[in-house]
């Protein structure tokens, strides 16, 4: 699926992994050393790509690339 690739490479690029190191479990914090701040960025970096985070998603609650898969939406 698109949107799990452009997840994965925005991650990757913002933790310094590779796609393939990554898995939907994947914790944000602890496991790529993402703080607040790089989570947002991610965010912005999908809204360029033409992404959407849905409505009422709180920034705490995305700790995973999972949670960001699901958090996010192609723009209408």
């Amino acid at each position: 699926m698109e949107r799990d690739s452009v997840v994965g490479q925005i991650v990757a690029r913002r933790s310094g992994r590779t796609v393939e190191e990554l898995e939907p479990g994947t914790d944000l914090a602890e496991d790529l050393g993402l703080d607040d701040v790089a989570v947002i960025g991610m965010l912005a970096d999908l809204k360029a790509a033409g992404y959407h985070v849905q409505d009422g998603v709180d920034l705490g609650s995305l700790t995973t690339v999972q949670a960001v898969l699901d958090a996010v939406s192609l723009a209408p």
